[in-house]
C-alpha cells in the first residue's frame, strides 16, 4: 500500500475519474496489484515557486495524516519530489518501530537551488537544506541511483557510505528496438 496524491500533474488539473474523489480525505484503488491510498491534498499547477510553496507542504501533512492511520508494514519508504513527502513515510516508522528507507533521486536543497534559480542563503532554500538533513541523518537507509550521487552525500552531507545503497535505473534496451522501416 503506498499513499500518493491525486492525479493532477502537471497542469494541477484532476485526472477524468479523480474529480469525485477530491471531498474524500483518502480513497483507495489497485493499480497492477498494489493498493494505492489517494490522498487529498492542494492541488496547484507544477510550475512556479509559489505553487510548490502552496502545495507541498500540504501534501506532506495529508500524507503523515493518512499514515497514522494505516496499518503498520515492514519497512516505509519515502520518494521525492517534493522534498517534504517523506516525512510522511518518516513519521510512521516512528509507532512501531519500522525501517525508514529514503529513495534519493535528486539532491536536496542542491537540485532546488539549480531549478528554480534559487539563492543558497535564502530562507526557503535554507529551511529546504535543513529537511534533507534531517531526512538523511534520520533515514535507516538511503537508496540513490548514482555512485556519484552516493559519493556526493557523504562528503557534503556527512551521511556514511555504509548507509548508502545503489540502485541504478536501468531499461530493457531489446524492448525498444525501431521498427522495421516499411
Amino acid at each position: 500500500m503506498a499513499p500518493a496524491g491525486l492525479p493532477n500533474h502537471p497542469a494541477g488539473r484532476l485526472f477524468p475519474g479523480y474529480r469525485g474523489r477530491y471531498l474524500c480525505f483518502a480513497s483507495s484503488e489497485t493499480l497492477d496489484g498494489l493498493r494505492v491510498v489517494r490522498i487529498a491534498h492542494f492541488i496547484r499547477p507544477n510550475h512556479g515557486t509559489l505553487n510548490c510553496i502552496a502545495s507541498f507542504p500540504g501534501f506532506a501533512l495529508s500524507a503523515a495524516l493518512t499514515a497514522t492511520f494505516m496499518r503498520p508494514f515492514d519497512a516505509f519508504i519515502g520518494t521525492p519530489p517534493p522534498l517534504l513527502g517523506p516525512f510522511a513515510a518518516w513519521w510512521k516508522t516512528r509507532l512501531p518501530r519500522r525501517p525508514f528507507v529514503l529513495e534519493v533521486r535528486d539532491l536536496w536543497p542542491e537540485s532546488g537551488i539549480a531549478t528554480v534559480h534559487g539563492d543558497a542563503g535564502s530562507a526557503s532554500m535554507q529551511a529546504l537544506a535543513g529537511a534533507a538533513r534531517f531526512l538523511y541523518r534520520h533515514a535507516d537507509r538511503i537508496v540513490t541511483v548514482t555512485p556519484t550521487m552516493r559519493d556526493f552525500l557523504t562528503e557534503h552531507h556527512g551521511v556514511p557510505a555504509g548507509k548508502i545503497d545503489v540502485i541504478m535505473a536501468g531499461v530493457d534496451a531489446e524492448a525498444f528496438k525501431p521498427a522495421p522501416a516499411s
